[in-house]
């Protein structure tokens, strides 16, 4: 592992604000926005009948760099420092340390969720803010599992940990609705972690409709950071760029390879070691919200109704 959490490899990874006034990225076009219900995810359970035990497979892999993550694991797979599982531990630190990065330079954003990240321990191990409020977002079986592993434990000091338990049947409309329920405003900026989203998506369409339903809850200059892993060829950077530019999320993606090599230190085992033969090609993605949220256009529209209804301008209101 190379520094501290929240210091970013050099190069281009690190998740930047976009200055909306420039517009898309030169060479980029902005692709048309999906329509709610249209991909298969949409209608259908959030996340699978085997969630635990996958969340526990993807935590073994963490060990190394959690101190928490073997409190929730068997404790009987020897080969947790295994080189074919670093993709895991590298992915996680790139999540890591988008999320201080950003909560350092972007102070406005008290709101964090972690979306579907199963087991993860973010909210004990990492040095947020004071004033962050982390929702969890993950299924009914993942919070009972992480409760009874870390019942000693604290979450850090001056930050709020709210728990979102998901219904084994829940559809992503179910889950939007119960974030909102346990105090999520979108209405205001936030910040979402999406972290191996191939654990509860199959297909670009599931990965596409996941996105288009988090944007929407994006308020203006929120941002997204997150990983995806599909089996080789099914998923391009091409297609996620276009999938970020829909939902007017200025940002960029990139191979997981790429930034775990960054982490590398000389001498260590060659490239292309990770996930040999596995066939699952890791994406890593950030974005930041250059429109309004769907709470942000309510708004919007009750003020402009009241001000029709009292005849009075209060367009100045809204920057």
């Amino acid at each position: 592992q190379a520094g501290e959490p929240g210091a970013m490899p050099a190069g281009s990874f690190a998740p930047r604000v976009t200055d909306r006034r420039t517009g898309w990225p030169p060479g980029r076009r902005k692709a048309r926005r999906s329509s709610p219900g249209r991909t298969a995810a949409s209608g259908s359970s959030l996340f699978p009948p085997t969630a635990l035990e996958e969340a526990i497979a993807r935590a073994r892999v963490t060990v190394p760099s959690d101190p928490y993550a073997a409190r929730l694991v068997d404790g009987d797979d020897e080969n947790h420092g295994a080189s074919e599982n670093c993709d895991g531990v590298s992915r996680s630190r790139y999540v890591d340390d988008s999320l201080l990065k950003a909560l350092e330079t972007m102070t406005f954003i008290k709101q964090v969720v972690l979306f579907g990240c199963n087991l993860d321990t973010r909210p004990y191990r990492l040095p947020v803010p004071r004033g962050s409020i982390l929702f969890d977002v993950a299924p009914e079986s993942v919070h009972v599992h992480k409760k009874d592993g870390l019942k000693s434990e604290r979450t850090r000091p001056g930050s709020l940990h709210v728990q979102v338990p998901v219904p084994a049947e829940a559809t992503i409309e179910d889950a939007e609705k119960l974030l909102a329920r346990r105090g999520f405003q979108g209405s205001k900026p936030s910040l979402w972690a999406l972290e191996d989203m191939g654990a509860y998506c199959t297909t670009p369409e599931d990965v596409e409709d996941v996105i288009v339903h988090v944007s929407k809850a994006m308020a203006l200059d929120s941002l997204l950071v997150g990983s995806v892993g599909l089996a080789r060829g099914v998923l391009e950077e091409d297609q996620l760029k276009d999938v970020l530019a829909a939902c007017n999320l200025m940002g960029d993606c990139f191979p997981l390879t790429d930034y775990a090599d960054s982490l590398r230190s000389p001498g260590s085992a060659s490239k292309g070691e990770r996930r040999a033969g596995s066939g699952v090609r890791d994406i890593l993605f950030y974005g930041t919200q250059v429109s309004r949220s769907i709470a942000e256009k309510d708004i919007y529209q009750a003020w402009t109704q009241l001000a029709e209804e009292i005849d009075e301008d209060y367009f100045d209101n809204f920057r």
